[in-house]
């Protein structure tokens, strides 16, 4: 009934405010560069192959960037969730911050140029699908001396590209993460 369209009332685009981005609603849109206004708390994993920058509003409490990667702020004061790393950013190595507690999922999704990529301590959580790539085969150091406590159900989906090697500092940090992720057990699945 068109009477009903008339009762709802009318908003200002200035009354309106953004405060999450759900699982994939920005995803395999071209853009560059990613804003995060200050009102946004949320934000799901998102494929973005053509992201280069990520912007967030400086009063955002829950989201910052460093060096160029989105991150998100826990309860705890040093400790990070990494949220998204630009998929066409330059680098072709990156060293995950020791303040890291959490990948998140499609945290590395088609990243074109990354090629190397180190887990240093602290890391607790590797959610599914953290890393999601076949532009390039990598190279993925576990640098750490505590195997992470939860690693995701494909959390390293390569997607079949080829020559992607795991570095482990020992045969027991090996052993320590197959026991999380089986997986890892059966390298055909990697």
């Amino acid at each position: 009934d068109r009477r009903d369209l008339h009762s709802f009332p009318t908003r200002r685009s200035s009354d309106l405010r953004l405060t999450g981005v759900e699982k994939d609603a920005l995803s395999e849109i071209n853009a560059e560069t990613l804003n995060i206004p200050s009102t946004v708390t949320a934000f799901g994993g998102q494929v973005l192959p053509s992201l280069k920058n990520i912007v967030v509003a400086e009063e955002n409490a829950v989201f910052f960037t460093k060096d160029g990667v989105l991150f998100s702020r826990t309860e705890a004061e040093d400790k990070n969730v990494l949220v998204l790393y630009p998929a066409a950013a330059e680098a072709e190595s990156y060293v995950i911050p020791i303040d890291t507690v959490e990948i998140a999922e499609e945290a590395f999704a088609n990243v074109a140029r990354l090629k190397t990529l180190v887990l240093q301590d602290g890391i607790e959580k590797i959610a599914s699908f953290a890393v999601k790539t076949a532009a390039n085969p990598m190279e993925i150091a576990f640098a750490f001396y505590t195997a992470p406590t939860e690693i995701g159900e494909s959390a390293f989906y390569l997607d079949g590209a080829n020559g992607n090697v795991f570095y482990f500092r020992s045969t027991e940090d090996y052993e320590a993460v197959s026991a999380i992720q089986p997986a890892f057990a059966d390298r055909s699945a990697l």
